[in-house]
């Protein structure tokens, strides 16, 4: 661990030193270990990356996928950095050059993410594909175009081309393109509104991206979307909107400011409680109970000096290093649920988490309890 951050720190002092004339190259093996270290708090290789990694949320490494790719258009070297986790605030896609130059970086990814460069009439584009779902039983899939040219990587396109409810699968697929258009051709595995019709996406000069005025499907995908009633866990993804921007709506801080956690509307918080279970001493608390998902997660603030396991019957064995260190047991079956511990740690403050969820929804739902385990923080 002394090596890779001594490693990291010539690595910076080079490109401190030589910004101006650009004459180091990175390659790809270099630009992973710089990523890594910005993915576990290094505010300097994170300024080197054009501020890849978003200091201000809370600390998160467990991510699902993490790829770096190179490939060479136009006689440059361009280098792709995708980080895919199971929350999609922190997804990243971002384009550098081997001089370590900042083309892009794209925060608004969501679900299970594929990319690949793509050359159509002379055109260069890195093309992404996404699969997500919404509203519980939509799955719905969108592909993205970002326009290669000599000084700049652009998203020039975006559109859904998958949607699948229960028994119906709509799809939208590119037919044609061009520098002047995009043609889209769209159907359906039974007659609908959308058999036999097309799309047509025309280039604009001046936001230099493929735009419809019609935009058919994204306007079916939505309105099917918003129509649909039932009560649900996940949030409505719509072509423009983020993770991020779905996530900030329901971020909740504790009364006093000294935590943060990210749940959405269908848990409900109560504070003051008293909290024994499990527990050898009795603590005032906070909980979130999710009666939908038969879940509850209790919050507690531990007495200064002590560790979690001086007041439980387990043991935290796994441990996660960065904004705050957290070390967390493995899933305890007790019954018809599974219980898991975790400890924040910030300086002296410590927080203990107790997550108790029924084991019949837990492999269901398992990434929106990731998503809150991994958005806690401890403000200090």
């Amino acid at each position: 661990m002394k090596n890779f951050n001594l490693f990291i720190t010539i690595c910076l002092f080079v490109l401190a030193g030589c910004s101006k004339q650009k004459e180091i190259s990175f390659n790809s093996q270099l630009l992973q270990k710089l990523v890594l270290s910005a993915m576990n708090g290094n505010i300097s290789a994170n300024d080197s990356l054009g501020n890849l990694i978003d200091f201000t949320l809370p600390f998160n490494s467990s991510y699902n996928k993490f790829e770096i790719d190179s490939v060479v258009l136009n006689q440059v070297t361009y280098y792709t950095v995708l980080a895919e986790f199971p929350n999609p605030l922190y997804n990243r896609f971002a384009v550098y050059d081997n001089y370590l130059n900042n083309f892009l970086i794209d925060r608004s990814l969501n679900g299970y993410i594929k990319i690949a460069p793509i050359h159509v009439n002379n055109l260069k584009f890195f093309k992404v594909e996404e699969q997500f779902i919404s509203k519980d039983i939509f799955r719905i899939e969108r592909l993205s175009l970002y326009l290669i040219e000599p000084e700049s990587v652009n998203l020039s396109f975006r559109i859904f081309t998958n949607f699948e409810r229960p028994k119906e699968i709509y799809k939208q697929t590119v037919s044609e393109i061009s520098e002047d258009r995009i043609k889209t051709e769209l159907s359906s595995s039974a007659f609908s509104i959308l058999s036999n019709k097309s799309d047509v996406f025309s280039f604009n000069d001046k936001q230099n991206d493929y735009k419809s005025s019609s935009e058919i499907f994204y306007n079916f995908v939505t309105e099917q979307i918003g129509s649909f009633s039932d009560s649900t866990l996940k949030p409505m993804l719509t072509n423009e909107t983020s993770g991020a921007e779905i996530l900030d709506e329901d971020f909740a801080n504790d009364v006093n400011n000294i935590f943060t956690i990210s749940v959405t509307s269908e848990w409900k918080r109560i504070d003051n409680l008293k909290i024994t279970e499990n527990l050898s001493t009795q603590f005032t608390g906070t909980r979130y109970l999710n009666n939908k998902l038969g879940a509850e997660i209790s919050i507690i603030k531990l007495p200064e000096g002590t560790a979690a396991e001086d007041f439980l019957n387990a043991e935290l064995t796994n441990k996660n290093d960065g904004l705050n260190s957290t070390r967390y047991s493995n899933n305890i079956e007790t019954g018809k649920d599974l219980i898991q511990y975790y400890e924040y740690s910030c300086g002296s403050i410590k927080f203990l988490m107790i997550i108790k969820v029924s084991k019949y929804t837990y492999e269901n739902y398992k990434d929106h309890y990731n998503n809150i385990i991994n958005s806690f923080k401890v403000n200090c």
